[in-house]
């Protein structure tokens, strides 16, 4: 998806052709999901301003000279668990320690607004990593 949103904001015209046939289901995550676009876009936006003649060369990966790879579940709560300021190897993401910090965090970002809207931001983003997300949502 974000190779799906950085052409998407820098140059649209490749994505029929490189989607092969599924950019109605990357268009539809993008309305799903507006931070990734905006992200990305924010990204070029950036990138673009920085290259002389304001040309974005986000367009091909094998030109970033960036490699990516699917992280798994344990590296995320590692590194996520980490860039909330807490020890991985004490903590897991889901923690009461974790989630107290995500919250503190959505709240300096999102406030002000109500309690609710904090608890389903710091949900949201840990429902895929959680072992039962009902449970995660029922306890916070």
């Amino acid at each position: 998806m974000a190779e799906f949103a950085l052409r998407m904001a820098t140059w649209p015209s490749t994505l029929p052709a490189w989607s092969a046939g599924h950019i109605s289901k990357g268009t539809e995550y993008m309305l799903k999901s507006p931070s990734v676009a905006r992200a990305a876009r924010l990204l070029a936006l950036s990138v673009s301003s920085s290259t002389p003649g304001g040309h974005s060369p986000l367009v091909n990966p094998t030109d970033w000279g960036v490699a990516m790879r699917r992280l798994t579940r344990l590296e995320v709560h590692e590194t996520q668990t980490q860039a909330l300021g807490l020890d991985p190897s004490a903590l897991d993401l889901t923690s009461v320690e974790c989630i107290a910090a995500a919250l503190r965090r959505a709240a300096g970002i999102l406030c002000p607004c109500p309690p609710k809207t904090l608890v389903s931001s710091v949900v949201q983003a840990l429902q895929h990593l959680a072992e039962s997300p009902s449970d995660l949502r029922e306890d916070y």
